[in-house]
């Protein structure tokens, strides 16, 4: 899985903070974006179909960067009606 650039400033607290603003307005707006609302879940599990290592969108806490501070997202994300 081909990762993203660091940000500058990633310390701890800074994702921490972003993380948590991320949490309250995807839930405020109703943000699609995980795994469980994607077209290209198997069914059988938390596998995705296009083989996409997915364990951070599917089990994942609810989150806009990881611990170094790089975006977590799908770039193949369907939503399925």
């Amino acid at each position: 899985m081909k990762k993203g650039p660091t940000r500058r400033d990633s310390s701890p607290e800074r994702v921490a903070a972003a993380n948590e603003r991320f949490r309250e307005e995807a839930e405020r707006y109703g943000l699609a974006y995980r795994c469980q609302q994607c077209i290209h879940l198997r069914p059988e599990g938390v596998q995705c179909a296009l083989g996409y290592p997915n364990e951070m969108l599917a089990l994942g806490e609810v989150r806009a960067l990881d611990e170094e501070g790089r975006f977590v997202f799908c770039k193949d994300f369907e939503l399925d009606d």
